[in-house]
């Protein structure tokens, strides 16, 4: 009968363990030229795309995917495809805000206790899963930095150490 019980409480445990961590997406994605609109168009198409894996292959909830694209408004254009419109998908924008250092050292805040929260929304403690996603050309033009909206470029390496600084559960890909 006791390890009945006992096995019934580490049932009751885990499950409500797994109930209880969430998983968030942060996407960072290099700003283009507007004048560029091939590059821009094939920047937001890479973006949508993975925001759109995060949703609909991983589960995440819209309302927990951060994204900085731009000049922190979702890319449109005369014609652009449904399948590519952020509020036909997802039924509201995409894009969180600009490509701007400051909002991505925002991002994560200390709050004690080994908790965070994402810049301006809700807390996420260390057993949550954070995926974050830079995507860039850097694998095309063999270049070390990312552009950012309104701003010098800063190197892969240092916003990696930014992003690295945090306590939470976090996979970074660089795509």
């Amino acid at each position: 009968m006791r390890k009945l019980i006992l096995i019934l409480l580490i049932i009751l445990i885990s499950i409500n363990t797994a109930i209880s961590q969430k998983k968030y997406a942060v996407i960072i994605s290099e700003q283009f030229a507007f004048d560029d609109s091939k590059a821009i168009d094939k920047q937001w198409h890479k973006t949508f795309n993975i925001a759109y894996d995060f949703v609909y292959n991983q589960n995440i909830s819209i309302n927990n995917i951060y994204m900085f694209f731009c000049n922190g408004i979702d890319y449109h254009y005369a014609g652009i495809s449904d399948r590519y419109n952020a509020e036909t998908i997802f039924m509201q924008p995409l894009t969180n805000y600009p490509v701007k250092i400051e909002l991505i050292k925002n991002l994560f805040q200390e709050k004690g206790n080994d908790r965070y929260y994402l810049y301006d929304y809700p807390e996420i403690n260390s057993a949550d899963s954070v995926f974050i996603s830079i995507v860039t050309d850097v694998k095309s033009n063999n270049k070390e930095s990312l552009n950012l909206y309104q701003e010098p470029a800063i190197s892969l390496d240092e916003l990696k150490m930014i992003i690295s600084k945090t306590k939470a559960n976090f996979k970074l890909e660089i795509k």
